[in-house]
């Protein structure tokens, strides 16, 4: 028995047995002895939450892809969204050749979690015309912060200003990004409502002494509150 043959050691081999009488007998053969194949792999080694995960590999006949959060693939390129952080780890690829000879390699995918953030504003549900500062309040390490107020107001940066001069509902959006790459997005709604505009009608038009005079309300807006 030769356990653990290399390439090297392709060549002929020769045996003599000799019986107890003197009598030999030779016989011989060849041995190739193949090499397993070295495959190569290329993974992306960083990923946010959510992505899509790359592998691809070459050097073999079939492939077989073992990794983290019960992974497996029988291709030999593989393609998957890591919906977990629980695909970080090591991925081995394991390939046969068409001699039947195995060979293995093995590469690293980190999965980072998306930053998470909210919005806090110093007023709202004001009537316009109102300024309000809004902030983002976040634990993560942020890289960058793009705010957007119905495609009318942006800013860059962990605070921004806006004044409403019309009523409605206005959707701000703000998009950042942490120090890993990873983006995530936080909306806030405003509302604004009109001003009110204080009027009144009375009669009879022309009113003399006595005579009894009948107030309405005009106003545009909430109630009439106080006369």
């Amino acid at each position: 028995m030769f356990p653990n043959m290399q390439p090297a050691q392709t060549g002929s081999y020769v045996v003599t047995a000799v019986g107890p009488n003197g009598c030999s007998l030779t016989a011989g053969t060849t041995l190739t002895v193949y090499p397993n194949p070295t495959p190569s792999m290329t993974i992306t080694p960083k990923l946010c939450l959510g992505g899509t995960a790359t592998l691809t590999s070459e050097g073999g006949y079939l492939y077989d892809w073992y990794g983290p959060n019960g992974f497996v693939s029988h291709q030999q390129n593989a393609v998957f969204t890591v919906n977990s952080l629980s695909y970080t780890g090591t991925y081995t690829l394991g390939v046969i050749d068409q001699k039947g000879c195995q060979g293995y390699a093995t590469g690293n995918l980190s999965v980072s979690p998306l930053p998470t953030a909210s919005i806090s504003a110093n007023v709202n549900n004001k009537c316009a015309p109102y300024c309000a500062n809004y902030s983002l309040i976040t634990p993560s390490n942020l890289q960058t912060v793009y705010w957007n107020m119905n495609n009318t107001g942006t800013s860059i940066g962990n605070n921004f200003d806006f004044c409403f001069g019309t009523d409605g509902s206005k959707v701000l959006r703000v998009t950042y990004v942490d120090i890993n790459g990873c983006m995530n997005v936080a909306s806030y709604t405003a509302n604004v409502y009109p001003s009110p505009k204080a009027d009144f009608h009375f009669g009879p038009g022309d009113p003399v002494e006595n005579d009894l005079i009948q107030f309405t309300d005009g106003s545009l807006g909430p109630n009439i509150s106080k006369w």
